[in-house]
């Protein structure tokens, strides 16, 4: 990223008010490397209020843990 500053006043220009905010918004980046599976998935999922993981069923009483969320 790259970022220029340049210092006014609002009398100079308008663009140079401070009337406006400037914001931002984290967006991680979430991934599992390694599988989770089966009571370690469940465990995980609990752990976790906001909902950001989910269990998949693989059939055979087998499941992982993905990124749901």
């Amino acid at each position: 990223m790259e970022l220029i500053c340049e210092k006014g006043i609002g009398k100079t220009h308008a663009k140079w008010s401070p009337v406006c905010t400037a914001f931002y918004r984290l967006m991680p980046d979430i991934r599992i490397v390694q599988p989770i599976e089966n009571e370690d998935a469940r465990e995980l999922k609990a752990l976790c209020p906001l909902g950001v993981f989910d269990i998949e069923d693989l059939g055979k009483n087998k499941s992982r843990a993905v990124v749901g969320n």
